[in-house]
């Protein structure tokens, strides 16, 4: 992403390549079911209830 300004920085290709393998391999666990999201809950209270549901 070319960002301009304060967070703008150049291309590493080291970090392309890391990327690349990272992504390939987070893929290939995700279709083994080797990684998995925890489950998602809707929690009452609004904005308050986020903090007791990240306690549970």
């Amino acid at each position: 992403m070319d960002l301009k300004g304060r967070f703008g920085r150049g291309a590493v290709p080291s970090d392309y390549k890391w990327a690349a393998q990272w992504y390939a391999l987070a893929e290939k666990l995700v279709e083994e079911c080797l990684l998995r999201p925890d489950p998602a809950s809707v929690q009452p209270g609004g904005w308050e209830g986020i903090l007791e549901g990240i306690e549970e």
